[in-house]
């Protein structure tokens, strides 16, 4: 804009194709030849700002003397312009001192007080709209008569002249409507807040508003929003709004209009009723004003200001304690707020660290089943103090981290915006007297409350429902869920009802079982079972779905609702089906970790731990065969046993005692369960269309003491087996040796019985043959 206006002088030049020097040199040519002939030139300017462009070119042709050496002489000139005072003090010094006589036309002012009273102002108006009324040929007629003192009014023919002017007054019979003295006192003076400028008053106030409310005259729609707007930021307080909502729902806008330009108080009230009949604003069940509607009279002299209508007739009912000067201070400053000024920084800091601490306390966090210490204060919290603000105008708001609480929640509904005014200006009262008894207090304390709770409630929703940056709300609880399920499983935790998958949520996770574990399994597992990330995990389900039941810490009650969900997803394939937003996932670190380790790992865990699984079945297999039928073998290992003993070849690590509480041990194995699970399990991954994941649940039941207790059982019969065989065999070789000392009968006995033990051995073996 400074650029344009710099260059628009040498811009106008160039359109007009008239040069600097064009334009001297014809000035220089007529006043040569009129010179000649003796002729004085006489140059009028009626508004020399119309010769933008082209104005200091003129101005050195009118500065240049008649006489210059070298130069045919000059013609003498005279000149004559206006221009505004602002325009003729920015002329440069050498035209200003060239300048032998000026008239000042500019009403000045004594002290601060304006020449111009409110009288003459009506008296400028009453004229000009005197002239609209009247016809053309009525004006010409008048500038065309002798006397011209006098001018006709058009109100004289008017059949509603008596109460037009009742109502909103008039200069020698000429009627201000559709103004009062109020509205063009309220008008004119904010959009000429200076020196009285008469053209202002003619463009902004009179040409304005007859120009842009004729619609809105004719169909009973005025004074219009529009108008209102025009005429800048609303004087009126928060509590004459609120006022004028509950009395005029109907007209709340227009009568908000009405009463910040008509009139000059601060109050909901009547002004006279012809007024409001001309308006289509009823009257209300509120004082009226009186009618003082003084006749003004033009002055030919300069009189001492006096007030057109007399204020003050009556006053707004004392408060039972007198507000101190700082309070009512606050109080203005938050209706200028309540009509879109700024609001300082520290009223908002007052009324911050009012308003924060009772919002936190009207939440009822354990009825909404939040940890209220998991959000509120300091460090990072997702609520915290300042995250309070207040709307401004203008005012680009600053970066806050968690959820911001911006006041009022729709700055764009006038109605909120005032009633939010207002509730501030309650609890600065309340502040100041320390209860709620002071004039209106129950009024004030009622809105107080209503939007304690709206306030409150808004904070719940914004933390239940995480605000991303793309304006998209986002729960947290159900992304955690999932995770703490797949942890808990892995852990070996009963998941197969829902109840109890529910409850493996909360409980602590044991790492004592997985040393014999897959590689991918332990890596993923000890994702899960570090402390900062299950700590962070719980926080965020257990801060939005657990009650502590008042005082205790323990949450004890959990909104099950909000888990249910998530829980019967996973359920399916055990994989995570929660989505985490990009623009969240610096807030929720932990939560995104271990969602990023599932991702890589889960899989891989699931595959390595079920080869691992199966190569320990199959080991059983060969042993046991694929029907175990454990007490058949523990029977037939105890008749080997014994047998073994009675024969005296009774071998291996183990002692006969110790090889009972073998036997007595893997007696009480569930190795039956296992044998079955893994035939699910193998049945599963031979399923072309079944997912990884599904396996998840079998592979992570506890079975290592069932596989512990069958290969150590295994192991020692294979060497009692082994063992006693090798001795059966070394008897036998012995026995039929020529030079044995064993009578006949005795060696035949002995064969007998090692030969019953052969046969028990190779039932239990099956693949190993006695010679």
């Amino acid at each position: 804009m400074t650029w344009l206006n710099d260059h628009l002088d040498e811009a106008i030049t160039q359109v007009l194709n008239f040069g600097r020097e064009d334009l001297q040199q014809l000035m220089r040519e007529v006043r040569e030849t009129l010179a000649e002939k003796n002729i004085e030139l006489v140059l009028l300017i009626e508004d020399f700002a119309k010769l933008q462009g082209i104005d200091r070119e003129v101005l050195e042709a009118v500065l240049a003397r008649p006489q210059q050496a070298g130069n045919k002489p000059l013609c003498a000139m005279r000149t004559a312009l206006a221009c505004t005072t602002g325009y003729f003090k920015n002329l440069i010094d050498t035209v200003q001192q060239r300048v032998t006589f000026s008239v000042n036309l500019n009403i000045d002012t004594v002290g601060k007080q304006s020449l111009i009273t409110q009288d003459d102002i009506q008296v400028f108006v009453a004229r000009y709209l005197n002239a609209v009324r009247l016809k053309e040929q009525d004006i010409e007629n008048w500038a065309n008569s002798q006397n011209r003192d006098e001018i006709e009014s058009a109100c004289n023919e008017c059949e509603h002249s008596q109460a037009c002017h009742t109502g909103f007054g008039h200069v020698q019979g000429m009627g201000l409507y559709p103004f009062n003295s109020k509205a063009l006192e309220q008008m004119f003076g904010r959009v000429n807040p200076d020196e009285f400028n008469p053209r202002i008053l003619i463009r902004d106030v009179l040409k304005y508003t007859l120009e842009n409310s004729i619609d809105d005259i004719e169909n009973g729609r005025f004074p219009s929003v529009t108008l209102g707007k025009h005429f800048g930021n609303m004087r009126l307080s928060a509590e004459v709004r609120l006022n004028i909502q509950a009395k005029d729902a109907q007209n709340i806008k227009r009568r908000e209009v009405f009463l910040d330009l008509w009139d000059d108080s601060n109050e909901l009230c009547n002004l006279s009723p012809e007024v409001h009949t001309a308006f289509n604003l009823p009257l209300l069940d509120v004082k009226t004003k009186p009618r003082q509607i003084q006749q003004v009279t033009p002055q030919t002299r300069k009189v001492t200001p006096s007030v057109v209508d007399p204020s003050g007739e009556y006053k707004i009912d004392t408060l039972v304690q007198e507000i101190p000067e700082t309070l009512t201070k606050k109080l203005e400053i938050l209706d200028s707020w309540n009509n879109q000024e700024i609001l300082p920084d520290a009223i908002a800091k007052d009324i911050r660290e009012l308003l924060f601490p009772a919002i936190i306390e009207k939440i009822e966090w354990d009825t909404e089943m939040l940890l209220k210490g998991s959000f509120v204060g300091s460090g990072g919290k997702l609520v915290q103090q300042r995250n309070l603000i207040f709307y401004n105008p203008k005012v680009k708001r600053g970066t806050y981290s968690g959820v911001v609480l911006s006041l009022p929640l729709n700055p764009d509904d006038e109605n909120e915006f005032t009633e939010t005014a207002y509730v501030f200006q309650g609890i600065l009262k309340y502040n100041q007297y320390k209860h709620w008894k002071f004039e209106n207090g129950d009024r004030y304390f009622r809105m107080y409350a209503k939007y304690l709770e709206r306030w409150s409630q808004y904070i719940v929703e914004k933390i239940r429902l995480y605000p991303r940056e793309s304006g998209e709300a986002w729960n947290p609880v159900p992304a955690a869920v999932e995770l703490l399920a797949i942890s808990a499983t892995m852990a070996g935790y009963p998941t197969n009802t829902l109840e109890n998958l529910i409850n493996s949520l909360f409980i602590d996770l044991d790492k004592s079982d997985d040393t014999t574990r897959a590689s991918s399994w332990k890596k993923l597992f000890d994702t899960f079972t570090l402390k900062r990330n299950r700590e962070a995990l719980l926080d965020i389900v257990k801060s939005r779905i657990a009650c502590t039941k008042g005082s205790n810490s323990t949450f004890q009650i959990i909104d099950a609702i909000q888990i249910i969900e998530p829980l019967e997803k996973v359920r399916k394939s055990w994989q995570p089906q929660e989505q985490i937003p990009e623009d969240v996932r610096d807030k929720f670190p932990e939560l995104q970790k271990v969602r990023q380790q599932v991702d890589e790992l889960l899989e891989n865990a699931i595959q390595e731990e079920y080869e691992r699984q199966f190569n320990i079945y199959q080991s059983l297999v060969s042993e046991l065969g694929e029907e175990i039928n454990k007490e058949k073998v523990i029977k037939t290992l105890e008749t080997a046993m014994i047998s073994a003993q009675s024969e005296g070849v009774f071998r291996g690590r183990k002692d006969f005692v110790g090889m009972k509480d073998i036997l007595n041990k893997f007696r009480r194995t569930a190795i039956t369960k296992y044998q079955d699970t893994m035939k699910r399990v193998q049945a599963e991954k031979d399923n072309p269309e079944s997912k990884v994941g599904k396996l998840l649940q079998d592979l992570s039941e506890d079975y290592q003491k069932i596989i512990t207790d069958s290969s150590e059982f295994l192991d020692n019969t294979n060497n009692f087996l082994d063992a006693s065989i090798l001795e059966a065999k070394s008897r036998i070789a012995e026995l039929e040796q020529p030079d044995g000392a064993t009578g006949e009968s005795s060696y035949e006995e002995i064969c007998e019985g090692l030969a019953n033990l052969r046969d028990l051995m190779n039932e239990i073996k099956g693949d190993t043959k006695c010679s």
